[in-house]
């Protein structure tokens, strides 16, 4: 679960909140079985068709199953994105058939 907020400036899309992260694996082979808790952020810029960007993860466990290692992970994700006209593509789509 991530909160965030979306101010823009020049094209640019930055944003900064919590992430939470709350055991719910099914099996104690899935999960950590941990509570944990962070900062996230991410920047993201768009050209047209094209988004590119990072999102930044890091969490810390603050509760959850006392046997279990403590988390303390940071997860960064870069992505790039090419967006498509959807009415576009369904007349495109209707002409095939």
């Amino acid at each position: 679960m991530e909160t965030i907020v979306q101010p823009t400036k020049g094209g640019w899309i930055w944003a900064a909140g919590p992430v939470l992260q709350i055991p719910t694996a099914t099996d104690d082979l899935l999960g950590e079985e941990k509570w944990s808790a962070g900062p996230s952020a991410v920047l993201l810029k768009q050209d047209g068709p094209w988004s590119h960007g990072a999102l930044l993860n890091h969490v810390w466990s603050f509760a959850g199953e006392n046997d279990r290692t403590d988390v303390n992970r940071t997860s960064p994700a870069v992505r790039v994105l090419h967006h498509q006209d959807l009415h576009q593509f369904r007349r495109e789509q209707r002409i095939q058939l």
